[in-house]
């Protein structure tokens, strides 16, 4: 009897030494579920532009530049692929002019790269290819010897545009634009077409949603 206790007791002693050991197991540190929520994609975004224009061409003489605004609305079909609705506006200024503005109304169509990472301040950003087409109007007025005279122009343009918008916050970004519209206007009485093309850069601020 004494030897079958001494033996339990050597056998206990022997298995509570073999316990102590062995390593603990690694517990997994990580949560059972993961957090698997993805950034929403956008559905598309409405940008303004306030900034400084000009002309070229025969038609453009004596006028100096002009304050110019747009306003656009798109629709995403793709993170990189937009089209919607764009309107324009410049009033110009110059010698003997006494009003002088251009108003647009078109479609356009955007090409986005977005960079996830500007390398200067480190913040997402967006290169960007524009091309816009549609219907333009302008109307002048000038006195000449104390008469006062006002010619409009109606007809088509195309508008090839590009700039960079960085985002600033989620949804707002903020950037430059660079427009050069090519008028193609109806002929007047005499039947000339006005030589008339005018360009565009600003600021723009953007809103996606």
């Amino acid at each position: 009897m004494k030897t079958f206790l001494l033996s339990a007791l050597l056998s206990l002693t022997f298995f509570i030494s073999n316990a102590a050991a062995v390593e603990p197991l690694a517990v997994d540190s990580k949560p059972l579920i993961e957090n698997t929520k993805k950034e929403e994609p956008h559905l598309g975004f409405v940008e303004l532009g306030l900034g400084y224009g000009g002309c070229t061409g025969d038609d453009c003489n004596n006028i100096d530049g002009s304050f110019g605004a747009n306003l656009e609305g798109f629709y995403l079909f793709k993170p990189n692929i937009a089209a919607g609705l764009m309107f324009n506006y410049q009033m110009f200024s110059g010698s003997g002019v006494d009003s002088f503005y251009t108003m647009d109304f078109g479609l356009a169509a955007r090409y986005i790269h977005k960079i996830n990472k500007c390398p200067i301040f480190s913040i997402p950003m967006r290169l960007f290819g524009q091309l816009g087409a549609g219907y333009s109007t302008s109307e002048s007025e000038w006195t000449i010897t104390g008469q006062s005279n006002t010619v409009s122009n109606t007809g088509f343009f195309v508008e090839p545009a590009a700039g960079v918008s960085w985002e600033v916050y989620d949804s707002i970004n903020t950037g430059l634009t660079f427009k050069y519209q090519l008028n193609l206007w109806d002929e007047d009485d005499d039947g000339n077409s006005p030589d008339f093309n005018n360009f565009f850069i600003g600021l723009n601020v953007s809103y996606y949603f």
